[in-house]
């Protein structure tokens, strides 16, 4: 299988300033699979929040719901500013509003049905450097088993800026700390997101600061 992106004009595969751009950037990804005759056998639509873009090991997509990672090449020739507005996934119906950026692959396959593109993940991982990455914040709906509901994060200074999913967690399986930073896995399986949870983190964390502010001032006053 290879991937392919035409353009009229050459521009560089890799540009490090736009890849630094894509961390934690909402993306809409278009595949066109073409049959071994070069006409068009499907096409697919996925969504998701960038995590990773490296020259080396493509570029790293969490998709949106799901615990799946998708890795697309490390060519950002494709990758285009996205107008304002809201986007329909042809395949489901699905309505994507405002994404930051849309990129668009032509897919050549042999004659055996076209491979995922996806690398499932048995597990929810994490990680961040100096608070800024992505963490599992709440447990809602404990149950007997230890397992909880948490809700994975997009992360700035350890505030949560942007719910990616929910998971049912089930009893850790690892996790490192580097002093400067920290990542873990957990046994897990995707559930829809817990709006719930996402609220009470929201209301939680930023009230908590909100008083910390007023309590600091007040001290100030004195």
């Amino acid at each position: 299988m290879t991937f392919e992106w035409q353009s009229p004009q050459p521009k560089p595969r890799f540009s490090s300033r736009l890849a630094k751009k894509l961390i934690g950037k909402h993306i809409l990804i278009g595949y066109t699979y073409l049959k071994p005759d070069s006409t068009v056998d499907r096409q697919m639509q996925h969504h998701g929040v960038v995590i990773k873009a490296d020259k080396l090991d493509g570029v790293h997509v969490l998709e949106h719901g799901t615990a799946k990672t998708i890795v697309l090449p490390p060519d950002l020739r494709s990758f285009t500013e996205a107008p304002r507005g809201t986007y329909k996934l042809l395949a489901t119906g699905e309505l994507v509003q405002d994404p930051h950026y849309t990129a668009d692959w032509v897919v050549e396959t042999n004659s055996k049905p076209a491979p995922a593109l996806h690398m499932p993940s048995k597990s929810s991982s994490f990680y961040h450097v100096y608070g800024v990455g992505t963490v599992l914040y709440g447990q809602a709906d404990k149950r007997d088993d230890g397992s909880y509901i948490a809700t994975k994060w997009l992360i700035l200074f350890l505030l949560p800026i942007y719910p990616i999913a929910s998971f049912r967690i089930h009893p850790r399986k690892a996790g490192l700390t580097l002093g400067f930073g920290s990542s873990s896995a957990h046994a897990s399986e995707c559930i829809p997101r817990n709006w719930g949870q996402i609220a009470r983190t929201v209301v939680i964390t930023y009230a908590t600061i909100g008083l910390l502010a007023l309590m600091s001032r007040a001290a100030g006053n004195r």
